[in-house]
C-alpha cells in the first residue's frame, strides 16, 4: 500500500491487530520516520491473519485521528466455514462542536455529536437484508468512549475481535456488544425475524446529537441510531420462531 501525504503536516499509518514487521508499524518517530508533506511511503507486508482490523494515523494522533484519519482493514479467509450473505462495517466515532464554531474541539471529553461511518441519524443508511440471509456486522471504535451496540429482534453471536476470529467454542450470544476504544467486534446472525429493527448505541445520550442545556421534551433519535430492515420472504406467513420448528422436528 502506498501512502501519499497530501496533508500540510507529517503523517503515517499505524495498524491495530496486524502482526507485521516493526518497520511497517507506522508509529512515527519510533518504528519509522514520519511521512513529510508531499512525500510517499510504501507499506508492504504479508497477511497471515484474517479478521477485522483497524488503521489510524501514527503521527499527531490527537488531531489526525480525531479528525477522521481512521478506517478498517478487512482480511477475508480464502473460504468461510459459513458463507456470509451480507457483510457490513460500521465505524464508531464521536465529535465535540462548540456553539458557533465550525472546527472540532480536540481537547475535551464533552462530546456532543456521535456517528456511524461519519453520519448521524436520521441520515445513516438502513442495513437492508433478506429473510434467511446470514449477516455479519463489523464494528470498529476509534472514539474515546466505549459503545455498547444493541440490536432489537435478535440475539447475535460475537464471532471476532481485532485479534481475529473467535473459535466457535468460545463465541457468545447476546443482543448488545460493548466495543471499547481501539477495538473491533464482529457479530453474526441469521435474519430469520422479518421487520424493521433498531440498531443503536445504548448509552442513551449517544443517540441524541447536538446536546443542549434545555428543558427535556420529546427528543428525536439522532447520533448512533439506525435500522436493520429484514425483508420477509413471504409477507403473509405467520410469525414463527426457529425453535418452534426444532421442537416439531
Amino acid at each position: 500500500m502506498i501512502l501519499k501525504n497530501e496533508l500540510p503536516e507529517p503523517t503515517s499509518i499505524h495498524w491495530h491487530g496486524l502482526e507485521i514487521p516493526k518497520e511497517q508499524d507506522g508509529a512515527a518517530g519510533h518504528t519509522q520516520p514520519a511521512v513529510m508533506p508531499g512525500e510517499s511511503f510504501v507499506y508492504e507486508f504479508t497477511l497471515y491473519q484474517t479478521g477485522t482490523f483497524l488503521y489510524h494515523s501514527g503521527f499527531n494522533m490527537m488531531k489526525q485521528d480525531h479528525m477522521g484519519l481512521v478506517g478498517f482493514v478487512v482480511v477475508h479467509p480464502k473460504e468461510y466455514a459459513q458463507p456470509i450473505d451480507r457483510d457490513f462495517a460500521i465505524m464508531l466515532q464521536e465529535w465535540a462542536f462548540l456553539p458557533g464554531n465550525p472546527y472540532l474541539d480536540l481537547v475535551t471529553m464533552e462530546f456532543n455529536w456521535f456517528t456511524f461511518n461519519g453520519k448521524s441519524a436520521p441520515d445513516i443508511p438502513v442495513l437492508t437484508v433478506n429473510q434467511g440471509e446470514r449477516v455479519r456486522i463489523r464494528f470498529g471504535n476509534m472514539s474515546m468512549d466505549s459503545h455498547p451496540i444493541h440490536v432489537h429482534g435478535y440475539a447475535w453471536q460475537v464471532v471476532g475481535t481485532e485479534g481475529g476470529p473467535i473459535p466457535e467454542s468460545a463465541q457468545w450470544p447476546g443482543a448488545t456488544v460493548n466495543v471499547p476504544p481501539g477495538t473491533t467486534r464482529d457479530v453474526e446472525f441469521v435474519a430469520w425475524n422479518p421487520g424493521l429493527w433498531r440498531l443503536h448505541c445504548h448509552k442513551l445520550h449517544h443517540i441524541i446529537n447536538a446536546h443542549a442545556d434545555v428543558p427535556m421534551g420529546i427528543m428525536g433519535h439522532g447520533g448512533m441510531f439506525t435500522l436493520v430492515h429484514v425483508i420477509p420472504g413471504d409477507p403473509d406467513a405467520p410469525w414463527t420462531h426457529p425453535r418452534q420448528k426444532e421442537k416439531r422436528s
